[in-house]
């Protein structure tokens, strides 16, 4: 997560009074982590590098070949000699940086590291477009800092058992929330359960909710449905659940946060990235099917020139990152001549 030349904890402290400072041995939320990145883009002047506000619409493999000019003709000449990556892009904002509103990049080499959250799941149940429900991991910050004053005094509900359902339990409750928490099965003793196998000594928090959805824990703001299954929601912030055994039960809340994992949008890509996957023909999905790529370089295993990283070849944990992208650079620098290993 940090960066070189810029310790985390420094940049916190420089930013005392702005509301950045977190209590000693908390986890930074995801609105510090991206604070501190674009702060750290200005402070190291690298800002050229960067076109934000930007759309990419499609990638596609062109064949390019050297533009020789014909003395005699006066036109190009060449061989198609390689294949090259051309990025379509469109600008969602005016900018004066020189760009126009719709352009093309080409390129030996391009990297998906678009991560896996542009398209959250959802439940499929009646009700679930009502205002007070929100779905999917970049909505979860805002959305407890603008709960509704009338439905304030009751809880949260968070739905799912993954990182990002604990993300959000653990985001509620540094926003002094209460909350209530289904999901369909037992932790207990499951081992596809993630939170299980993580290190109590690096992931502390991530433990804790373990033990919490376990029942081992048991503290006076979290409220554990297991074995339930959201099956309506009502008007007036008002969530209908049902047990696996039939018991039905009616509860208020006063926000209701869908975490039960998301995809990404591929759609730019060549049949949608569809011919990425470790199985071939499915939809890029971070549970069964992430991209399919070399483990030394990330690169991919069916289109050479194209790398991927984080949760789209299974790295959920942004510790995972760095080793990702360092492999990437290594191996173009090592392609490019720049490096010989």
């Amino acid at each position: 997560m940090q960066l070189p030349d810029l310790p985390f904890t420094q940049y916190l402290k420089e930013k005392k009074g702005t509301g950045d400072i977190i209590a000693s041995g908390d986890r930074a939320d995801v609105c510090q982590v991206t604070r501190y990145y674009e702060e750290y883009v200005k402070e190291k002047a690298l800002s050229s590098n960067f076109l934000n506000s930007c759309l990419v619409t499609s990638v596609e493999k062109v064949r390019m070949s050297p533009q020789i000019i014909n003395e005699d003709t006066g036109e190009m000449e060449g061989d198609a000699v390689e294949n090259i990556w051309e990025v379509s892009i469109k600008r969602l904002e005016s900018s004066t940086d020189g760009f126009p509103q719709s352009f093309r990049v080409r390129a030996k080499n391009i990297v998906l590291a678009t991560g896996t959250s542009d398209i959250p799941n959802v439940l499929g149940v009646p009700g679930e477009d009502l205002k007070f429900i929100r779905h999917g991991v970049s909505k979860v910050s805002a959305a407890l800092h603008h709960i509704n004053n009338e439905t304030r005094c009751n809880p949260v509900l968070v739905i799912g058992a993954g990182l990002s359902a604990a993300d959000a339990i653990i985001t509620a409750r540094k926003n002094n929330c209460n909350v209530v928490h289904v999901f369909r099965e037992t932790p207990c003793g499951n081992p596809a359960q993630m939170l299980k196998s993580l290190p109590r000594a690096i992931y502390p928090e991530y433990v804790m909710m373990y033990e919490l959805m376990c029942g081992d824990v048991t503290v006076d703001w979290y409220k554990p449905y297991p074995q339930y299954a959201v099956k309506a929601f009502i008007d007036k912030n008002r969530v209908r659940l049902e047990s696996l055994q039939g018991r039905s039960e009616i509860i208020d809340v006063s926000l209701a946060l869908v975490q039960i994992g998301s995809n990404a949008d591929l759609s730019f890509m060549p049949s949608q990235g569809t011919n990425l996957g470790v199985v071939p023909g499915m939809k890029i999905e971070v549970k069964h099917n992430v991209v399919d790529v070399d483990p030394f370089t990330s690169e991919s295993v069916i289109e050479k020139g194209l790398y991927a990283m984080g949760p789209l070849i299974g790295d959920n944990f942004v510790r995972f990152l760095k080793g990702g992208a360092m492999a990437i650079t290594q191996h173009i620098q090592m392609k490019n001549g720049v490096i010989n290993m």
